[in-house]
């Protein structure tokens, strides 16, 4: 169920972003230490939320992307449902399924877990509870903000 024009748009996002840095260290399979590549939404609304104009409109980024399908694609149920169909109806593919499916779902713990040398697994981080952290916090997510927004040291603010 992929569109070829938004798995394009996602490879480039995911090009740009993976040139970028973030703060910490992930463990990866067999110990080995992988920097991690996104930051969740929460350390960015830190900044851009309870922005107002002068009017006093709101016009905060994290108000305005929390209730986008971008934000909550990973809990969406009925996408959640047909990956578990797919993959009870193809236990053989199940690892290839969930991984192929997290690409848009959940693509910062997807691209995290790739990596680290490992295949994404959607079910390991549901259901979604608020406090996750790590790779589960990533997948929580969904399309989040530094999935295509990194603050870098080069050009910042341009």
């Amino acid at each position: 169920m992929r569109r070829p024009d938004m798995r394009s748009a996602m490879v480039l996002s995911i090009t740009v972003v993976l040139g970028c840095s973030a703060s910490g260290t992930q463990v990866a399979a067999g110990g080995a230490q992988s920097p991690p590549l996104f930051e969740t939404s929460e350390r960015c609304m830190a900044c851009h939320n309870s922005l107002t104009t002068s009017s006093g409109e709101d016009v905060s980024i994290g108000t305005a992307w929390g209730a986008t399908m971008m934000a909550n694609s990973a809990r969406d149920p009925y996408w959640q449902a047909s990956v578990r169909t797919e993959t009870l109806d193809h236990p053989e593919r199940a690892a290839d399924i969930q991984d192929e499916c997290a690409v848009c779902h959940m693509p910062m713990m997807r691209y995290q877990a790739h990596a680290n040398g490992e295949r994404a697994e959607v079910f390991a981080h549901l259901p979604i509870d608020a406090g996750a952290e790590g790779a589960t916090a990533l997948a929580g997510d969904g399309v989040g903000c530094t999935l295509c927004h990194q603050i870098i040291d080069a050009q910042f603010g341009r």
